[in-house]
């Protein structure tokens, strides 16, 4: 499921259920606003009943699609161990040198740490996550590389 920019079309969050045919993200809605911070929220969901609500961003929204988007330059593995508590690693490998971001968010879609960016050589590697003053909770972790080229990952905290 992505979430793209309604202006310029640049993907503000993508997610991925799965890849079997009852695990797909098949069902998007934008729900209007509804803590009253004057940006959409989003909720989408599967055929197993696995649901994601994430906030909107700074910005209106106005487009969602479930197409499936394909890396090619990097690979952004899953954190483990998930769930953690206070430290987990975050593994990433990348096919071609380049600039590159990985940002941790909290729910509503907030930065709350950045520990890469900057440009790297091809090769995969290996960052350590602390968490130690962070509470419990449903966290993402995005690794942007190259132009527009983004893959996105849930992380919990249990403390």
């Amino acid at each position: 499921m992505l979430v793209l920019n309604g202006i310029n079309g640049n993907i503000i969050f993508d997610y991925s259920f799965g890849t079997t045919l009852s695990q797909r993200g098949d069902r998007a809605a934008v729900l209007n606003d509804i803590d009253s911070n004057g940006v959409n929220e989003f909720l989408g969901g599967n055929r197993e009943g696995r649901v994601i609500c994430f906030y909107g961003g700074n910005g209106t929204i106005t487009s969602v699609s479930n197409e499936i988007f394909h890396q090619t330059d990097f690979k952004l593995y899953q954190n483990y161990p998930n769930p953690f508590n206070p430290k987990t690693i975050i593994n990433y490998e990348l096919r071609n040198p380049g600039f590159v971001s990985l940002k941790i968010y909290n729910i509503k879609g907030e930065v709350i740490d950045i520990p890469v960016n900057k440009k790297q050589i091809a090769g995969k590697y290996e960052i350590e996550f602390s968490a130690s003053d962070i509470s419990s909770g449903i966290y993402f972790y995005s690794l942007f590389s190259g132009t527009n080229r983004i893959d996105t990952k849930r992380m919990i905290i249990l403390k």
